[in-house]
């Protein structure tokens, strides 16, 4: 009789579930890094702006190339906090891709470890059920041998 674990369909479940959970983790993350160039670039930009304005206020910016500079700035720091909302939304989100990879890899790993001690009884079983047909074996031939000899 070959080895069957009843419960072989939800270990395969578990499987995929944590492969989803990774993925998932995976995705966020690389969003997240993207979020992230995203901020260090528009960092870039508003360090330029803001040189370039330094540089025309010492050369004399007419008011209007002031206020223009000025929008320039303010829209490209209105981004910048956005992206940085959305870099800790996307931080949370992993945390709770996180929390729900964990789950779901301990309870793979419980599934798996229920297979292994299963596996492990049934070959004890199988052992010994061989070992006994064996003395079974052994116990028909020790009569005869005892017979020749008395």
């Amino acid at each position: 009789m070959a080895f069957r674990f009843r419960l072989e369909t939800l270990l395969r479940i578990k499987r995929r579930l944590e492969e989803a959970a990774q993925m998932e983790l995976s995705g966020l993350s690389a969003k997240k890094a993207g979020l992230e160039k995203k901020q260090r670039e528009l960092l870039d930009e508003l360090n330029l702006l803001r040189g370039q304005l330094k540089e025309g206020l010492k050369q004399g910016l007419n008011a209007s190339e002031y206020q223009l500079c000025q929008q320039a700035l303010s829209f490209k720091t209105n981004e910048l906090d956005r992206l940085r909302q959305d870099i800790s939304k996307i931080e949370l989100e992993i945390i709770k891709a996180r929390h729900k990879l964990t789950g779901i890899y301990r309870e793979r790993k419980l599934a798996e470890n229920l297979r292994q001690r299963q596996l492990d009884e049934y070959k004890r079983q199988e052992a010994r059920a061989e070992q006994n047909e064996l003395d079974d074996l052994m116990g028909l031939r020790l009569p005869n041998s005892s017979h020749q000899t008395g």
